[in-house]
């Protein structure tokens, strides 16, 4: 071979040249000669040409030079020189602070992007998320051991103030608790839907805040939506708290009177109790009983539990009670009624 180690060298070298052929008495043979020109001939076809028609067969050292004078790429293959890269549509590349700009050519930070940024992971990351955020300040994905969590810290002091862990849990203030904070904490927003300040699964849901469409003075402490419109609410005026539920005729379809309220009412076995968790006393209804005679006053079943195998415990709304309780009322008064104007009657 021509070449060893970039380095040529010469055809007959392993007989010590011309010079070793003469003193071994070699004498100057026609395909000695042929062999040394083919050598030549094979080193210089071996080299790049100006036009690059022989390409490099390994990678070229530049010795840490530049190449100049480089024109702009037009295919994927081409190199691409600094100005071309600097004017590029959409793209700038500040050499000199060493900053990338996406939709901007006056970056400001590292990575300064005007528009949306949007990721897609195609597999299963190597972090919890698609994106990994890290900071001195205390801002980002951290690893606490076991698995990547979310944190906001609070400065340069690096203070936890929020964390989002892997479980999908929100903590404020705090390491341990699903959703804490261990000062006064509220949510404010300026919106005019309803002016609520939360609000959960749309309008199908529960809105806290105040509702402009309540009486003046008064505030919707919360407020309960099915299809847009208020079903029930908590209210306060400034003086008392009010427990609302929505009556209103257009609401209702195949209203009858009530019947029977004296017999349900005497079906209904009041109890008392000592509460499990602190042995205190308890007054009131026992919900599987109660839910044998009016069961539209008690939600869940008896010894119900969930997917976890933990119990779901029933209760009672014993405002459902109340329309029984009045026709009980109603019927004692028609029956107190007819036995006096018997009375009345036989007594003359």
């Amino acid at each position: 071979m021509p070449f060893s180690g970039g380095t040529y060298t010469k055809w007959n070298s392993a007989s010590g040249g011309w010079v070793g052929d003469k003193t071994a008495g070699t004498g100057i043979l026609a395909t000695r000669h042929d062999s040394q020109d083919d050598d030549f001939a094979t080193a210089i076809n071996s080299c790049l040409t100006k036009t690059g028609a022989n390409s490099p067969t390994a990678n070229i050292n530049w010795a840490g030079y530049k190449i100049t004078s480089l024109g702009n790429a037009t295919t994927s293959g081409d190199a691409v020189n600094l100005g071309q890269l600097q004017v590029a549509s959409g793209f700038y590349l500040d050499t000199v602070n060493n900053r990338v700009g996406i939709n901007q050519t006056s970056p400001t930070e590292k990575l300064h992007l005007n528009g949306v940024v949007r990721i897609d992971a195609t597999s299963a990351p190597s972090y919890d998320g698609v994106m990994r955020f890290w900071s001195q300040s205390g801002f980002g994905n951290r690893y606490d051991g076991t698995a990547h969590r979310w944190d906001i810290g609070n400065g340069p002091s690096r203070v936890e103030g929020m964390r989002l862990n892997s479980a999908g849990q929100v903590m404020v203030n705090t390491t341990t608790t699903q959703l804490f904070a261990t000062a006064k904490a509220y949510i404010e927003a300026t919106g005019t839907d309803h002016g609520q300040v939360v609000r959960v699964a749309d309008k199908d849901a529960v809105c806290l805040g105040l509702d402009n469409r309540a009486a003046a003075g008064t505030r919707f402490l919360m407020a309960f939506y099915e299809g847009g419109s208020l079903r029930g609410s908590i209210t306060h005026d400034g003086a008392n708290t009010s427990f609302n539920t929505s009556s209103d005729y257009r609401l209702k379809t195949s209203v009858e009177e009530l019947s029977n309220g004296l017999a349900t009412i005497q079906q209904i076995k009041p109890r008392k109790w000592k509460w499990i968790a602190n042995e205190s006393d308890g007054i009131g209804f026992v919900a599987h009983e109660l839910q044998n005679i009016v069961p539209q006053a008690v939600t869940g079943e008896k010894d119900e539990i969930d997917s976890a195998g933990n119990p779901r415990y029933q209760g009672v709304d014993s405002s459902k009670l109340v329309p029984y309780l009045v026709a009980a009322v109603q019927e004692l008064s028609a029956k107190v009624t007819a036995l006096e104007a018997r009375y009345e009657s036989e007594v003359g």
